[in-house]
């Protein structure tokens, strides 16, 4: 079941501070803060400090030596940090998969919540082997890089690895990756198929707005809120013939806002938190309209279970994450103030 609390200080927890200490590879570890904390006039941002720091490549003839310093590196790093697209035309000596794979590296230890991706145009240049991974792939370079990390900077956010995935329990964060297509990073192309209208009605009433992708025992489907602040919620399943028939699984739902997927029992089945963010029309100003939970009563997900998650709260959005480290997902809604609903199963 999911249980609510309020959070004071919301989902970021200020990590522990190390001093000091000896490591095989340095003889000694700068403090935490240094990664992830921006000092101003410094010369190096926090993700490029990590970077140029602590992270080590592989070279073809097996050398082992540590990323450097060069300028496009620097500001490479400092995009990454700031959130900012990218495109690189490059050779094989500028080490930009192993920069990419440092970058996501910083990311998943240190930034609370992040979510990287990896796509390449085969699976086993992403990731050939999980755990045994090797440097022929990109998690491989990530897992060969945080394998030299000193020992304090593994321990503050420890790492697991499994098949096209990277996990980091302490900051509730991940990495996945995918084998695309030979036509990945080579100049291929999209094709634009519609599964559904959305809601019939009329503009601007039909459509869509928020969209979220699940299973149900090993079955795709998505769900919607609809139209753009809507009052419902639907289910599209596959049907045999490739289409996606509309299951409307809830009418009552008031100003849509906030959709997401949870497997809070761990068996593979998604369940769905879907709220609005103010009352029904007429309704007195400051009403809220509440937070539901959703869960599939037939295998075929064409029945739905509907639960009151909160009662008392207009959620501008809801995310589900493993807040307190327990293994298990939470979720976490805001209006004005965040509340977090702890996964008590």
């Amino acid at each position: 079941m999911l249980h609510g609390s309020e959070t004071d200080s919301g989902l970021m927890a200020n990590g522990p501070v190390v001093g000091p200490a000896t490591s095989p590879i340095h003889s000694a570890v700068p403090r935490l803060r240094d990664y992830t904390v921006y000092t101003p006039g410094g010369s190096r941002t926090p993700c490029a400090f990590f970077l140029t720091d602590l992270c080590y490549t592989l070279d073809e003839h097996g050398n082992s030596s540590k990323i450097p310093a060069w300028p496009y590196i620097l500001e490479d790093a400092q995009a990454f940090q700031d959130g900012v697209d990218r495109h690189v035309e490059k050779t094989r000596q500028m080490m930009i998969s192993w920069l990419t794979a440092a970058e996501h590296l910083w990311g998943v230890m240190f930034i609370h919540g992040y979510a990287g991706f990896l796509a390449s145009c085969k699976e086993k240049l992403v990731d050939d082997g999980g755990e045994n991974s090797t440097p022929n792939s990109l998690m491989g370079r990530i897992r060969y890089i945080y394998d030299r990390l000193p020992d304090e900077i593994r321990d503050w956010a420890p790492l697991s690895f499994s098949h096209l995935r990277i996990h980091c329990p302490a900051q509730s964060s991940f990495i996945v990756g995918e084998g695309t297509s030979p036509n990945m990073g080579r100049g291929g192309t999209w094709t634009r198929t519609e599964l559904a209208k959305g809601d019939p009605a009329a503009w601007p009433r039909g459509g869509a707005s928020e969209v979220a992708i699940g299973t149900v025992r090993g079955k795709r489907f998505f769900v919607t809120d609809e139209p753009f602040h809507g009052n419902q919620v639907v289910v599209y399943t596959q049907a045999p013939d490739g289409t996606w028939p509309r299951n409307v699984i809830d009418s009552e739902i008031n100003n849509a806002h906030s959709l997401a997927l949870i497997d809070v029992d761990g068996d593979g089945t998604s369940e769905i938190v879907s709220g609005g963010t103010r009352g029904a029309a007429g309704a007195a100003r400051g009403t809220k309209p509440g937070v539901f939970f959703y869960r599939a009563a037939d295998p075929a997900a064409q029945k739905w279970e509907r639960m009151v998650l909160d009662p008392n709260i207009a959620s501008n959005s809801c995310v589900v994450a493993d807040i307190n480290g327990d293994r298990r997902p939470d979720v976490a809604c805001i209006d004005d103030s965040l509340k977090w609903y702890e996964n008590a199963r």
